[in-house]
């Protein structure tokens, strides 16, 4: 889905892309759930390789920045959660040039559909003073607050999951194993995005002018990035007292185990050896029968007590 915001004789308005001219007026043009028809319109009008306008429809794109000429290629990851494809991020590309920057992405963020709904004449005034790098500023400032409310709601799941890792549920522990695989794939996404944001607060990407908004930036993605170390040593944390759980578990059955068969052997050994064919106590008593088990018993009866007082039953 291709949208077009022209900037001109000061008013600020959504045009079809065939308006689009190289000229005075500025433009922001938007390609939203990108398609190949979609990219094919943005090729003709814009003249930019077609190959240049693909990158996102690979979901595995890395970021990087480049300058192309007459336009600059920035690449990143936003955040997206799919619940069909299971993927976390995929790749927003903005393309800057000198009256223009084109916005794709394959899928449809919600900050940058907002943002471009919500833009105004005060952010065009933004842009002509400091360039296209208010913009990509605005974008970036979104995708972080995506990035660290995600984090939140990961970080909110483990404490839960950490009052009930005594219970050393299975269900827990696979819980807490795609939260760390969730919070490693972010911190994949963020650190290369870190270096996109190094990258354009050294000032050496054509038509984005340097700027301390990014230094701010660069501060705002290290504080996220240590929350995602933080809520991964917490998980880690969580997960060392599930094996914890686990293992008293399993000392505990052991230990069912031990008692139990405690309690049999007296009675198995008296069993075993009035079961053989020699001459023994009681043997030829009217009541052996009986004198036997009532030893069995009793030798049971003392080993409950025993064990009771020990708190082992």
């Amino acid at each position: 889905m291709l949208r077009v915001l022209r900037r001109s004789n000061g008013k600020s308005k959504e045009v079809d892309i065939s308006s689009f001219r190289e000229n005075k007026d500025l433009y922001w043009i938007l390609c939203s759930n990108a398609t190949m028809k979609d990219l094919h319109v943005l090729h003709e009008k814009v003249k930019i390789p077609l190959y240049e306008l693909k990158h996102v429809l690979d979901s595995h794109e890395k970021p990087r920045v480049t300058s192309k000429g007459r336009y600059s290629l920035l690449i990143f990851r936003g955040l997206i959660t799919d619940s069909k494809t299971r993927r976390i991020t995929a790749p927003i590309e903005i393309l800057v040039g000198k009256n223009f920057m084109i916005t794709i992405a394959s899928d449809n963020f919600n900050f940058i559909t907002k943002t471009f709904n919500d833009f105004d004449l005060n952010d065009w005034k933004a842009i002509t003073k400091f360039g296209f790098g208010a913009l990509i500023y605005n974008l970036f400032i979104e995708s972080l607050r995506d990035f660290n409310l995600y984090l939140e709601r990961i970080h909110d799941e483990v404490n839960a999951l950490e009052d009930s890792a005594f219970h050393a549920l299975e269900k827990d522990i696979r819980k807490l194993y795609e939260l760390k695989k969730k919070v490693m794939f972010l911190r994949k996404s963020l650190g290369p995005n870190k270096d996109i944001l190094l990258s354009l607060n050294e000032g050496k990407i054509a038509y984005i002018k340097q700027n301390e908004m990014f230094h701010e930036l660069i501060v705002e993605i290290d504080q996220i990035i240590g929350f995602g170390e933080i809520i991964m040593e917490v998980i880690i944390g969580v997960m060392e007292i599930y094996f914890i759980a686990v293992s008293n578990k399993l000392n505990e059955i052991l230990k069912s185990f031990a008692v139990m068969a405690s309690l049999l052997l007296i009675p198995t050994l008296i069993a075993s050896i009035y079961g053989m064919n020699i001459v023994l106590p009681f043997a030829g008593h009217p009541n052996a029968f009986l004198i036997v088990i009532s030893i069995m018993v009793i030798s049971t009866a003392t080993l409950v007590v025993f064990f009771n007082k020990k708190k082992w039953l």
